[in-house]
């Protein structure tokens, strides 16, 4: 009736639900959901996250030393590794590309250039510093060897960066980063959309389709309250609670549940 159907052995766990085209793949080192409702993907190793999200375009790729976002609505573009963030920055250098506000800036120890199509601008640029002030713009950056800031009014554009810390906060689509060495944070408030990323930890909140995640090295969560969907997640214990077809499933190493309402199931179990 639903097409549902659950393939479950020791070190594997499988769902399929087409009635809303869910979809988990779950052993021991990775977790895979796909929920084509609202274009939902999510990806889980020991290693790795990755995360699309079709309704906001917004994309995130997760893994011990890298983390990529890119988010259509503002054209904006990050990608993030140990040593490198783009936006880009790395060390060394400094890469800034708004296709709202057509800027570009490109920074290494010894060069600093600027393109900025709406009109004229002021540089001083010495080894530790450089300042930018363009009036028309309202556009600001102060750097020196170990932080950089910039501020458009404009589109309220704000970047903070040292070494060990960077924050970006963009008003027009309420977008904001913090990010230091073992954190990771972003909001965004026109789609309600939240993350806080440490190391051993990874948060969603997204308000438009209620959908929470929280990940640590030995746990994930996820709840969704459009399809009231609930999934709790450790190294030995598998919960999932889904309210629309009342499905509930709690699963642990040696021992296997499930009661689904309403709907025709098949089920197969391996010991």
């Amino acid at each position: 009736m639903d097409s549902f159907y659950i393939s479950h052995d020791m070190d594997s766990f499988y769902i399929s639900h087409d009635i809303n085209s869910f979809y988990i793949s779950h052993d021991i080192n990775s977790f895979y959901i796909s929920h084509d409702m609202d274009s939902f993907y999510i990806s889980h190793d020991i290693n790795s996250f990755y995360i699309s999200h079709d309704m906001d375009s917004f994309y995130i790729s997760h893994d011990t030393d890298s983390f990529y976002i890119s988010h259509d609505m503002d054209s904006f573009y990050i990608s993030h590794d140990t040593d490198s963030f783009y936006t880009s920055h790395d060390m060394d250098s400094f890469y800034i590309s708004h296709d709202m506000d057509s800027f570009y800036t490109s920074h290494d120890m010894d060069s600093f250039y600027i393109s900025h199509d709406m009109d004229s601008f002021y540089t001083s640029h010495d080894m530790n510093s450089f300042y930018i002030s363009h009036d028309i713009n309202s556009f600001y950056i102060s750097h020196d060897m170990d932080s950089f800031y910039i501020s458009h009014d404009m589109e309220s554009f704000y970047i903070s960066h040292d070494m060990d810390s960077f924050y970006i906060s963009h008003d027009m689509d309420s977008f904001y980063i913090s990010h230091d060495m073992e954190s990771f944070y972003i909001s965004h408030d026109m789609d309600s959309f939240y993350t806080s990323h440490d190391m051993n930890s990874f948060y969603i909140s997204h308000d438009m389709d209620s959908f929470y995640i929280s990940h640590d090295m030995d746990s994930f969560y996820v709840s969704h309250d459009m399809h009231s969907f609930y999934i709790s997640h450790d190294m030995h214990s598998f919960y999932i609670s889904h309210d629309m077809d009342s499905f509930y499933t709690s699963h642990d190493m040696n021992s296997f549940y499930i009661v689904h309402n309403i709907i025709s199931l098949h089920m197969t179990h391996y010991e």
